[in-house]
């Protein structure tokens, strides 16, 4: 079986072009666009939200999610796409436009609460 990845918009104050950063989904983590995940960045975690999955890594070698944040898509494919246009439109990081179509409640949960890892086990925030 082929590992799939998963492109992220990470809330990490990353200035710049619309991009994302590519991690791996570990196995029996169901994973969909528009998901809220916890993942490393670096030398610390940050949340962030799946934009996109691919179907393999291929050769690269990509950091795992670490945690799933909230069990439900927050985003559907019409709010990321037009988080992608706005990004476009207006030379801003995706990630802010992400991240302004998040409740503040969820946002703020994903830093602040206990999270469920990919692992199943309850982890606590950073």
């Amino acid at each position: 079986m082929t590992a799939r990845t998963a492109e992220v918009a990470v809330f990490a104050g990353i200035r710049g072009p619309a991009r994302t950063f590519s991690y791996l989904v570990p196995d029996g983590l169901d994973l969909l666009p528009g998901h809220l995940v916890r993942v490393g960045l670096g030398q610390r975690a940050v949340s962030g939200v799946v934009v996109a999955l691919d179907g393999a890594a291929g050769d690269r070698e990509l950091r795992p999610v670490d945690a799933l944040v909230h069990p439900s898509p927050l985003l559907r494919a019409h709010q990321l796409a037009l988080a992608t246009w706005i990004a476009e439109r207006y030379r801003c990081g995706l990630a802010d436009a992400v991240r302004a179509m998040v409740p503040p409640a969820l946002a703020s949960r994903a830093r602040s609460a206990g999270l469920a890892s990919a692992r199943g086990e309850r982890t606590e925030a950073i």
